[in-house]
Order: structure tokens, then C-alpha cells, then sequence
């Protein structure tokens, strides 16, 4: 390959390496801060409504379930959510179970 060959190769390359840039991601997706919100809501939903419930009912189990039912609406916009990102329904309803344990353990419902 004779020296303008040589030269228009490496000038090729150099161009193509300065347009390879590629755009920096952002730190947080938009999904990622939508879900989080649905999930403190609800967090602090039932977390509010067992301890209610609690001077109400004796039976932390029947209190965890009562607050669950009690924050239906906030249940219904994360499994919106999750549907629409097409995430399995079966990551909320383990979550949810867990959810519940800690619940009846430590009288909150943590953040994952």
C-alpha cells in the first residue's frame, strides 16, 4: 500500500473514532423514578394503615392483610406500571409476600 493509501485509511479511521461518541446515559431512567414513587406510596400506605389497624385487631396477620386492602389503589398503579414495562406480575406478588414478613416483624415495610 503506497503512503496515500496509508493515509487515507488512518484519515478514515480517525474520522470514524471522532463520530463514535456515544451519548451519555442518564443516572436514573424516568421507569425507575415513576416505580420508586408508586412504591413509597404504597410503602407508607400500609405501613400507616397496619399500625391502625393494630389498636383495631390483635392478629398481625388479619392487620397486615387489612392494610394491604387498604392500599389497593396504590397496589393497582404499580402492577400498571409493571405491566406496561412488561415486567411479570409474579415480582410484585413476591415482593408483596416479603413484603408482608418484614411487615409483621418490624412494623414497617422497608424500601427494596
Amino acid at each position: 500500500m503506497n503512503t496515500k493509501g496509508l493515509f487515507a485509511l488512518l484519515s478514515v479511521f480517525w474520522l470514524i473514532g471522532c463520530n463514535s461518541q456515544e451519548a451519555p446515559a442518564p443516572a436514573v431512567s424516568t421507569f425507575s423514578m415513576i416505580s420508586k414513587q408508586f412504591q413509597d406510596a404504597w410503602n407508607n400506605c400500609v405501613t400507616g394503615s397496619y399500625h391502625r389497624e393494630l389498636d383495631r385487631i390483635s392478629d398481625k396477620s388479619a392487620a397486615a392483610e387489612s392494610a394491604f386492602s387498604a392500599c389497593k389503589s396504590e397496589e393497582d398503579e404499580i402492577v400498571q406500571l409493571d405491566s406496561e414495562h412488561m415486567i411479570p406480575i409474579g415480582v410484585w406478588l413476591h415482593y408483596k409476600s416479603q413484603a408482608k414478613v418484614v411487615l409483621i416483624e418490624k412494623g414497617v415495610v422497608a424500601t427494596p
